[in-house]
């Protein structure tokens, strides 16, 4: 993330919402870090945009770029290194 940057105020959002409804249960850890504060880990894990979202996982990495308001395909990628997100159940 970058400061207040609309962005990454967005995608903040996004992903307590992603995470309240699809990680829920799991051994799931985020951990937010803004490059104004902290630019070495940013470097570390070669993110050069933000905001950005490094997930890893039994499958290996992803970096996923943007706001995440693409919910399914912030939740494609999880899948993809092992993430199982959980289905919410619909309302009848």
């Amino acid at each position: 993330m970058a400061g207040e940057e609309p962005n990454s105020v967005m995608a903040r959002e996004n992903m307590r919402r992603i995470s309240s409804e699809h990680l829920t249960g799991q051994d799931a850890c985020i951990e937010i870090i803004d490059v104004f504060q902290d630019y070495r880990t940013a470097l570390e894990y070669d993110i050069l945009v933000t905001p950005a979202l490094l997930a890893s996982g039994p499958g290996g990495e992803v970096v996923i770029l943007g706001n995440l308001r693409e919910t399914e395909k912030v939740l494609a990628a999880l899948r993809s290194v092992g993430i199982q997100p959980r289905i919410p159940q619909q309302c009848h």
